[in-house]
């Protein structure tokens, strides 16, 4: 593996790279990105960079990326259960 650039370090929970260089560039692991709502999948945080020490480069991840993520709860589990916890039945 190529050394991590300076101020970067492996997360102890998903073992990415991140932290933030000299140079201001801020590094994001998966622990920081989003959850779906219904399986509890995560996702890269839209509009930030990550560091892959493997290729040795900076990744970044556009604002439309968690549009992509195919959901594997079925519908059922989906349909309103986000608006049942904000508006409770009376």
């Amino acid at each position: 593996m190529r050394p991590l650039p300076e101020g970067l370090f492996l997360c102890a929970v998903c073992g990415e790279a991140r932290g933030k260089t000299p140079d201001g560039r801020r590094a994001r692991c998966l622990c920081e990105g989003i959850v779906c709502t219904w399986c509890g999948a995560r996702g890269r945080h839209p509009i930030s960079d990550h560091y892959v020490p493997r290729l040795g480069h900076w990744l970044h991840t556009p604002w439309f990326m968690p549009m992509g993520h195919v959901c594997p709860a079925p519908p059922e589990a989906r349909l309103g259960r986000q608006w049942a916890e904000l508006a409770p039945d009376p």
